[in-house]
């Protein structure tokens, strides 16, 4: 693990300025990574990483361990990299931007050689603890949730596009509603977390998905609600709420599948199975709703566990060989599960 010392460190956290030699030059690696995103999705086999005997220490900054996703997207990359003898220091933000900002700081001071982070939220809080991460030379590496706009002092992001995610699920809805009753209008009620751009590109995708297919439809959002957390707790709170304030819904969007899973619990309590449900993640008790014929009928995937994986690939051949990424954003694609081809997208033994 490269040592940085202690009084450089100082003058990194106090003034912003570059704490050893290396750092310039990763500034100017960076800047030769073509800042565009990638065309086309990628593998999450791509990056192919030989064994190799160097020692090698990494900071996870972990967004949070509580919710399914997130929980299944660390570990991946801790394991990942543990696989190849990395030791590997996870640091739990619990969704405070402030935590994750000190929690970098320390990763500085502990000289780690690089960062994975799924950045929490306002990105811009942690931005400057980034910054002083690339002026120490301390490569980084994104995953999930998207780093500061305008931001380019990191070696890549992987991660889904969410737009595209909540797409999928508004012209599946859509689809099944011109299917069934001849017209796509009805009552539609959104279930999300917290305020932030990753939820607010996956609703702007639904509505996006419903216009592809009926761009004059009457369809109308008479509920979105913030259940706070992003559980299945929140969703079951939510659903009972939005189910007693409306006696009829015909769509119910999750921004994240622990919402409609929460929501068809309260659903099958109240007697409800008119509407059809739909929401981002992939999650195998999600998907076993969808094969059960519940209303749950479409699920966007995303793969936590692949993300984990290519992200930290994407980190050690840097770290290892000096390999960059040709883009700094990179996606994986996203399957759409419903009915008919939940057999082919479900596995009861998924990690996730």
């Amino acid at each position: 693990m490269r040592k940085v010392p202690a009084v450089l460190l100082t003058l990194v956290l106090a003034l912003g300025l570059a704490a050893c030699g290396q750092s310039a030059d990763l500034i100017t690696v960076y800047a030769g990574i073509d800042s565009a995103e990638s065309p086309t999705p990628v593998s999450n086999t791509a990056f192919p990483l030989a064994p190799f005997d160097k020692e090698v220490t990494v900071g996870i900054a972990a967004r949070n361990m509580n919710a399914g996703f997130f929980y299944a997207l660390h570990t991946s990359v801790q394991s990942t990299l543990e696989s190849y003898g990395v030791t590997a220091l996870l640091a739990d933000a619990n969704d405070s931007a402030q935590t994750q900002s000190d929690q970098i700081d320390n990763f500085i001071v502990q000289g780690v050689d690089g960062i994975v982070i799924n950045v929490a939220t306002p990105e811009d809080a942690v931005t400057s603890a980034l910054q002083r991460a690339a002026e120490a030379g301390i490569p980084v590496v994104g995953v999930d949730s998207i780093l500061e706009i305008g931001f380019n002092n990191f070696l890549g992001f992987v991660g889904g596009d969410n737009f595209l995610l909540g797409r999928g699920i508004g012209a599946y809805m859509a689809e099944q509603l011109l299917a069934r009753n001849g017209v796509v209008e009805g009552n539609v009620a959104i279930l999300n977390g917290q305020p932030n751009p990753i939820a607010d590109l996956r609703v702007a995708g639904f509505w996006a998905g419903i216009e592809s297919v009926a761009p004059d439809h009457g369809l109308k959002e008479v509920a979105h609600l913030y259940g706070g957390a992003w559980n299945e707790e929140a969703g079951v709170n939510m659903g009972e709420d939005v189910l007693v304030a409306h006696p009829h819904l015909d769509l119910i969007m999750g921004t994240a599948d622990p919402f409609v899973v929460g929501a068809m619990a309260a659903a099958r309590r109240m007697g409800r199975d008119e509407m059809i449900m739909g929401a981002v993640d992939g999650s195998k008790i999600a998907l076993a709703l969808v094969a059960e014929g519940t209303p749950v009928e479409v699920i966007t995937l995303q793969d936590p566990v692949g993300l984990g994986q290519l992200s930290s690939r994407i980190l050690l051949d840097f770290i290892v060989n000096g390999n960059t990424p040709q883009y700094r954003i990179m996606r994986l694609d996203h399957p759409v599960a419903t009915p008919q081809n939940i057999d082919a997208l479900y596995d009861p033994d998924a990690a996730f």
